[in-house]
């Protein structure tokens, strides 16, 4: 697969999924507790912040959001990563 590809698939899975984001701090916490953060510190730290950021973008503005974003962001930001 190349990154042209891989864009395209992230463009595709990221629309098809944007439909049903609702966000969950509880279940966010919980997955960040497999890296060593206790739920108490997520809830009053990171948690907090994630919860105020799903409070404040409904589904439909977070799927057209999605929507409006090129494949080729997604690109951008993987080679950025990948470079640091």
């Amino acid at each position: 697969m190349d990154l042209q590809q891989a864009a395209a698939k992230w463009k595709r899975n990221a629309e098809a999924g944007a439909q049903n984001w609702h966000g969950n701090a509880q279940a966010f916490c919980n997955g960040l507790a497999k890296f060593g953060l206790s739920p108490a510190q997520c809830a009053s730290g990171i948690g907090a912040r994630y919860n105020q950021g799903i409070t404040q973008e409904s589904p439909a503005a977070f799927a057209q959001a999605i929507n409006s974003t090129p494949a080729t962001k997604w690109a951008e930001n993987y080679l950025k990563g990948i470079s640091r």
